[in-house]
């Protein structure tokens, strides 16, 4: 199973039908990601070889995390969603935090008792 979309940004009426739809995709890519560990497609994120690497400006993609895996990269999204489905599998009650400057975002992960993880910079994402 792979699930890719792209689009660009710039289709949007302003920021807030932009973010509706990046929250409706990041919601779809846990769930995605949920079944593929469930059938034990993915290696853990920590421990896949897959590094964070920044998409170009203007196009938004929403990859599942078979794909990240297959690339070896993936960009905020890609893996907080990821992690996010790693640690609901696991019975957390993860849930995913995007800061937003529009049309630029960044998703991290929060986890169950309130802390932020951020797999971006552990996975080699320079500071903001």
């Amino acid at each position: 199973m792979r699930l890719v979309t792209q689009v660009d940004s710039a289709v949007f009426a302003g920021p807030v039908p932009f973010a509706n739809w990046v929250k409706a995709q990041l919601v779809i890519m846990v769930a995605v990601n949920r079944v593929l560990i469930r059938k034990r497609m993915l290696k853990p994120i920590y421990r896949s070889g897959v590094r964070f690497r920044e998409e170009p400006k203007g196009v938004e993609t929403f990859v599942d995390a078979l794909t990240c895996q297959s690339r070896g990269h993936g960009d905020c999204a890609h893996l907080a969603a990821w992690r996010c489905a790693e640690l609901q599998e696991t019975g957390e009650r993860a849930d995913l935090r995007i800061k937003w400057n529009h049309p630029v975002y960044h998703v991290q992960v929060r986890r169950a008792n309130r802390s932020i993880e951020d797999p971006s910079a552990l996975l080699g994402m320079r500071r903001m």
